[in-house]
């Protein structure tokens, strides 16, 4: 009698052992998942925070900054121009006949225009520690801790990717840039005076373009 107990008792015990085991995994299984589920809303939000970041602060069509993240970038550079005593420069530029362009070859073909000028700059400005930008439209801008003759190096880049651009686009039209370059200088202390003292600069030699035209 004192065997068949001891026996029912190990089998009771064995059987409780089971259940307990069986509830563990039950509860660990479901842990588990709610981790997951957990990590993957985490990702989630940060990526949905990533694209709204990136939804205010890029261009779609080209992916460079754009106006907003422009002016932040720029007013970081200048502040540490200021401090450090070191050269700081805005190139302003636009494509020219770019209303020309999108009326008479469509947006499509505006968008491509876009999308070549935008990839020159970046190969170009690659070089330079700066920030390049769609400053909107058809008008791009770039501030770099650039001297007077690095400044004209840049430029020179810009117009030489261009030309060579143009010599195998195949395209009926030609693309072409005007460009305006302010520096910062003691009367100039913000960043829209840079800008806009080099989108006078663009303007003006647009206007003499024209004006030879």
């Amino acid at each position: 009698l004192d065997i068949t107990e001891h026996q029912q008792a190990q089998a009771a015990l064995k059987q409780m052992h089971q259940e307990l085991e069986s509830v563990v995994q039950q509860r660990t299984r479901e842990l588990s998942e709610t981790v997951e589920n957990l990590h993957q809303e985490i990702s989630k939000r940060r990526q949905d925070q990533e694209r709204i970041y990136w939804l205010a602060h890029y261009d779609p069509l080209t992916g460079l900054p754009n106006r907003a993240l422009l002016a932040e970038r720029s007013r970081e550079a200048i502040e540490a121009a200021q401090r450090n005593h070191t050269a700081l420069a805005v190139i302003f530029l636009d494509l020219d006949h770019f209303k020309h362009i999108n009326d008479e070859y469509g947006h499509l073909e505006g968008d491509a225009a876009l999308v070549l000028l935008a990839g020159i700059l970046k190969k170009v400005c690659a070089n330079y520690n700066g920030v390049l930008a769609r400053y909107g439209g058809d008008e791009f801008c770039i501030a770099c801790g650039c001297n007077s003759v690095e400044v004209r190096t840049l430029i020179a880049s810009i117009q030489r990717e261009l030309d060579a651009a143009n010599a195998v686009s195949g395209k009926p039209y030609q693309i072409e840039i005007s460009i305006g370059c302010a520096r910062l200088e003691p009367d100039i202390a913000t960043v829209h005076d840079l800008i806009d003292k080099a989108d006078q600069e663009m303007y003006h030699l647009k206007t003499r373009k024209r004006g030879v035209s």
